[in-house]
């Protein structure tokens, strides 16, 4: 039996699918035209690729298969092309960037389970683990595998490091590992460039945390800055702080905090790069 018959259920996340701004931009029913093609997708061979036994569907077939027009399959492909909800490959199939690098991840850790579980065996095991970049596989509290558990715990720690302050973001000494001070230090340099420069240049107005957002604040950052480099950190900020906010609900009359940024980096970053948004 192929591998695809064994699974039988869809990864999906609701705030991922709500705060995609590739989603978002497209119409109601061209958000359901999507959602039918993820299905199909879903099933697919190579998952995550638009096909039908193996092939490309024609738009007459696609039409048959969805029971909808040819008129409205065309307008939905274009739609999500376009607004870059959905990419193609160089023979012209198109494909969910996250759904395919779902299943690159799923075969990874599938393969890493074979091998007793441990994704560090070797550094090629290792080499290709996706990291926060989606968070998109998701930024939160609730990390889709044990590589991202373990990564969320360090932060966490580094976080419970830093010096008590209601303004800025200590980065502090080295403790001994220097990886992680220098992921301090680049979290607390970009905090302190987020609150006093970007923030007020782009959104005309002072970024006022409370205590409580300042510490999630710092988590975010560290989260960021381990999965981006720090170039590509600043122009997803801008790229964030420059949303208009009647294009995205949740954002409206609100603070950007941090962990909006967070929420939001991997769909603006493919906005931005495509499929080149890998972390630094």
């Amino acid at each position: 039996m192929a591998d695809r018959g064994r699974l039988l259920w869809m990864k999906f996340y609701p705030a991922d699918w709500r705060s995609d701004i590739a989603v978002r931009a497209l119409t109601l029913a061209a958000r359901g035209f999507w959602w039918e093609c993820l299905c199909i997708m879903h099933e697919a061979e190579p998952r995550g690729h638009l096909l039908i036994n193996g092939k490309a569907p024609s738009p007459r077939e696609l039409a048959a298969h969805l029971g909808v027009t040819v008129g409205q399959v065309r307008q939905g492909l274009k739609q999500v092309i376009d607004r870059q909800a959905a990419s193609e490959t160089a023979e012209g199939v198109v494909y969910s960037r996250r759904m395919v690098r779902d299943e690159e991840k799923r075969r990874r850790n599938r393969d890493n389970g074979k091998l007793g579980g441990n994704p560090r065996l070797t550094d090629s095991d290792n080499s290709g683990v996706i990291p926060l970049d989606n968070q998109s596989d998701k930024a939160g509290d609730n990390p889709s595998d044990k590589a991202h558990a373990r990564q969320a715990q360090r932060l966490r720690g580094l976080e419970a490091q830093r010096p008590e302050s209601t303004h800025t973001v200590g980065v502090g000494t080295s403790n001994g590992n220097g990886a992680d001070s220098a992921l301090r230090a680049r979290a607390g340099a970009f905090y302190e460039r987020y609150r006093w420069e970007l923030y007020p240049e782009i959104r005309g107005v002072a970024y006022t945390p409370t205590r409580s957002v300042e510490g999630s604040d710092f988590d975010s950052v560290a989260r960021l800055c381990a999965s981006y480099d720090d170039a590509k950190v600043e122009k997803v900020a801008r790229f964030f702080l420059e949303i208009p906010d009647d294009q995205e609900q949740f954002l409206k009359g609100k603070q950007r905090t941090l962990s909006m940024l967070l929420s939001m980096a991997a769909p603006i970053a493919e906005r931005l790069w495509g499929n080149h948004a890998s972390p630094a």
